[in-house]
């Protein structure tokens, strides 16, 4: 005994540990590691208040360090049995933190929770309830629901509370629970306790958005709380729960609509606002007076500047984007200022209206605004402005683009921005403009021209897939250049191509072939036919001659022919080797011979590419002769064959070719097979050709072109945007102008399209399923509003009540007179939802007895909560649902 105080005297308590730790300024670590050996010593005490001191400080680790605690749990479960009310605090808050559904020593706990829960002090039954809702599992609902059911007729209305708030939990672990309970749960709406009215409706809140379709008998009873509530929190919780239920039935829609804007004029709270507007936008879209409202207070408190109001409005209004495009029209000042914002998801949000307004009649106005924001923004906050531009002129082949010239200029501005990452799908838009649209090509060549001469974008590793896409158009379209051949090549030979990959300077070297044959060319015409003045101008200056563009070639691809990558080795050393002939210019017959093959490669080069559909292969037609055999097996010697070339090299074989080479076997061929080859190339190719016969198409199969090129009646003119504001800096609501759509469009150039384009298999997206235990949930519900049909009349006449008498419902703690509740239920014809409304004649034709059986009863009489809520059995379709809804509306709304 003595030494057990001895120990508890100088044992360290929780104030010291913390005061501890916060002097640890250095060796944190280790003050921790020696306070957990502390606890764990001192855990093995009999005392109780050292152990529970120990468990108390090991809770705090837990909760500041995350310090495991699981290895203390049978000591949780230790402290939570003793009888001082300060000792099972700690226990109770140490398996409240540490506990969860697969703890091993939970089952310990069931008994101890019981007899807690039915304790006299009201303190130990809400650390119970409390503890429950955090450890919660199945088992333990299952044995702890009488409990539970037991509590919410408590007289203590916060234990009423606590009971009211944990079956939420209960029945979501065990919805079996929710046929003893969810009545009584029903009931609590009409509490004399306003905070159990409140923790009862929080609760069917929390249900009813897992399955709305479930609740929808219930819908008077909120309306009626909805129409007395005085309480914000309440009042949100239910327009919460309206904002789930009026899609599923759209003339409840129209009854909680003037409700609602009655609560949008007069209310302050904004929460309460808010939660008001996105019920309109989820369920009232039909209803043109409340949608109204919500804009203007949108409008209004969006001008406040508060950047959580400023949130909430944009994702109100995207949400009335689709339905109420003119919500956003009359919005666009508001939006526009938002794109100032400091705060990044402000203006995401705003960057995705404005982009969900763009026409055809207001893209240019459009673009130019966001372009010029795009100058001053933050890296990231630019790209997405230059992705939403590119993704939205650019969708359905450039449906909203009728001036191309002008969208040229724009793909070119974008890869120019200083923080534009967006090079590849520039490259792309630009070849696939420059293919599609034949009027524009001289355009996009210019522009490509202006990207290539910029030295500044050659260091940029984000926008080579912009300059690949423009050398090729160059070199596709030399023709058009607006430059001489000779100022083309000195930009595609500049000192800083070294710079790009090695995919786009093999690109950039097969361009400079290009160029240079359409030079050679056109110099060739020149040259027979004005012979004395072109020698003239060649002594006026050497710059633009043929020799200074072989030197000009040859001084800076040179270097290249010892490239380390094998494409680019290739490419120049074919460049090179077409300047040969050229090199002496007075070696007329070698000059002769180059500009034959230089004309021969000009006649290949001139041919015109245009857009390949995913599905060309599918449309080739198989030649009738071409047999294919099932087994592979012969092609082993003709691939062995590229086997023996590789491996002649020093070059290693790389292990995928050397994994694929085993899985088909392949055998080089025999030194038989190649004796007797003629060293001839040609009759190589006849050889190869006579021994493998089966694997070549014929010579005259059929030749399968692309759709030719639709020229263009007009070409776009740019002159609206050519001359615009320079300083970017200058961005307010007067910068972007939304007009209507033109009635008379103009004449949009043509643009290419495949046969089956708009064809392409698209991605479904997968349909998520129900879990299991919502499913469950819904249904219990479903039985818990349909149960006892046979004996729901009967019971509901003998719950009947004479005028002026107490009330049958009883919440266990008192009663409240019809008189004083008939005073404050809505009217009849504020709830009930009549023929004339759209399928309501139908549902009362449905059931007649239930009609007729309350006209004959007396006009002040209010149905009992049973009486509302078994009326049908089974909602077996949605159809049925709404017909219930009717039914049910219909007959209770005199006492609802």
């Amino acid at each position: 005994m003595a030494s057990a105080m001895m120990e508890s005297l100088f044992q360290r308590t929780l104030d010291d540990l913390v005061k501890g730790l916060r002097l640890q300024m250095v060796g944190e670590s280790r003050y921790l590691a020696k306070a957990l050996e502390e606890v764990r010593k001192e855990m093995k005490s009999t005392d109780p208040i050292i152990k529970v001191t120990a468990l108390q400080k090991l809770t705090y680790l837990q909760m500041a360090c995350g310090a495991d605690m699981s290895w203390a749990s049978f000591c949780a479960v230790e402290v939570m049995t003793m009888t001082r009310f300060s000792h099972k605090k700690v226990g109770y808050l140490a398996a409240s933190q540490s506990f969860h559904e697969g703890t091993d020593v939970l089952v310990l706990t069931t008994n101890l929770l019981k007899k807690d829960l039915g304790s006299k002090n009201e303190y130990e039954t809400s650390l119970a309830i409390e503890c429950l809702s955090r450890i919660l599992n199945a088992d333990l609902a299952a044995a702890l629901t009488p409990e539970v059911f037991t509590l919410m007729a408590s007289s203590r209305s916060y234990i009423r509370k606590k009971a009211t708030l944990v079956l939420l939990r209960v029945f979501v672990k065990y919805p079996d629970a929710i046929r003893v309970a969810f009545k009584r749960l029903v009931e609590k709406m009409d509490d004399a306790d306003p905070q159990v009215v409140c923790a009862a409706v929080s609760v069917l809140c929390e249900l009813t958005l897992k399955e709305p379709r479930a609740y929808l008998p219930l819908a008077p009873e909120f309306y009626r709380l909805l129409d007395k509530s005085s309480n914000n929190w309440l009042s949100i919780k239910l327009v919460k729960i309206f904002g789930a239920l009026t899609p599923l039935e759209p003339r409840l829609g129209r009854k909680i609509a003037g409700p609602l804007c009655d609560l949008m004029r007069k209310v302050h709270a904004k929460s309460l606002l808010f939660e008001c507007i996105r019920t309109v936008t989820l369920g009232l879209r039909d209803h043109t007076g409340a949608v109204k409202l919500c804009v203007e207070k949108l409008r209004e408190n969006m001008d406040l500047g508060d950047p959580n109001l400023k949130y909430l409005g944009l994702k109100a209004l995207a949400a009335l984007m689709d339905s109420h495009p003119w919500a956003l029209a009359e919005s666009k000042e508001v939006i526009i200022k938002c794109l100032n914002d400091g705060d990044i998801s402000i203006q995401r949000r705003a960057l995705v209206l404005i982009m969900g307004m763009v026409s055809e009649s207001n893209v240019v106005e459009t673009v130019q605004v966001l372009l010029r924001y795009a100058q001053s923004a933050d890296a990231s906050f630019c790209n997405e402005l230059l992705s939403s531009i590119l993704q939205t002129c650019g969708r359905a082949r450039y449906e909203i683009v009728s001036d191309f010239g002008w969208y040229v200029t724009v793909l070119s501005d974008i890869a120019c921005i200083p923080h534009s990452e967006h090079g590849g799908e520039v490259g792309r838009q630009l070849m696939d403009v420059a293919i599609r649209v034949e009027s524009v090509r001289t355009d996009v060549v210019r522009a490509c021209c202006g990207l290539l001469a910029d030295p500044a974008l050659l260091g940029r590793p984000a926008l080579q897939g912009a300059l690949c896409a423009a050398a090729w158009i160059v070199g596709e379209h030399i023709t058009r250049a607006p430059h001489g051949p000779y100022e083309v090549l000195e930009a595609l030979l500049q000192p800083r191509t070294r710079l790009l990959h090695f995919s786009v300077h093999a690109v950039y070297l097969q361009t400079v072939l290009k160029v240079f044959v359409s030079y050679a060319i056109s110099y060739q015409h020149r040259y027979f036919a004005k012979k004395e003045v072109l020698e003239q101008e060649e002594v006026v200056t050497q710059r633009g001659s043929l020799h200074a563009a072989v030197e000009l070639i040859k001084e800076n691809i040179t270097p290249l022919m010892n490239s380390v990558d094998m494409e680019v080795q290739e490419r120049a050393c074919n460049v090179l080797g077409q300047l040969q002939p050229f090199e002496d210019p007075n070696d007329i017959h070698r000059v002769q011979d180059g500009f034959e093959m230089l004309t021969a490669l000009s006649e290949v080069f001139s041919l015109d590419l245009g857009p390949v559909s995913v599905h060309a292969q599918g449309r080739v037609p198989l030649p009738e002769n071409l047999l294919i055999e099932n087994n592979l097996d012969a092609l082993g010697p003709v691939c062995g064959s590229d086997d023996v070339l590789l491996n002649t090299g020093e070059a290693k074989t790389s292990t995928s070719y050397r994994e694929w080479e085993a899985e088909f076997n392949f055998q080089p061929p025999s030194k038989e097979n190649l004796s007797g080859v003629d060293p001839s190339s040609a009759a190589l190719l006849q050889q190869h050709r006579h021994r493998y016969e089966n694997f070549y198409l014929p010579s005259d199969a059929p030749v399968v072109d692309y759709p030719p090129a639709q020229l263009t009646l007009s070409a776009a003119t740019t002159a609206s945007t050519s001359h615009g504001p320079t300083d970017s800096s200058v961005f307010n609501e007067n910068s972007l102008v939304w007009t209507k759509p033109r009635q008379a469009k103009a004449r949009r150039p043509a643009v290419v399209a495949l046969d089956d384009e708009d064809d392409l298999p698209g991605i479904s997206t997968p349909v998520s399923k129900k879990g299991l235990k919502d499913e469950l949930v819904f249904e219990a519900i479903r039985d818990a509003l349909s149960a006892d049909r046979n004996k729901g009349h009967s019971a509901a006449d003998g719950l009947e009540t004479p005028q002026g008498t107490s009330s049958s419902r009883k919440s266990g703690h008192g009663h409240r007179s019809t008189k004083n509740r008939d005073a404050t239920n809505p009217r009849v014809d504020e709830i009930q939802i009549h023929a004339g409304d759209g399928v309501g004649q139908e549902a009362d034709s449905q059931t007649p007895n239930v009609v007729h059986r309350e006209h004959r009863r007396s006009r002040h009489h209010r149905p009992s909560k049973l009486e509302i809520h078994v009326i049908n059995d089974g909602l077996s379709s949605e159809n049925e649902s709404e017909e219930y809804l009717a039914t049910v509306v219909a007959v209770g709304s005199k006492g609802v």
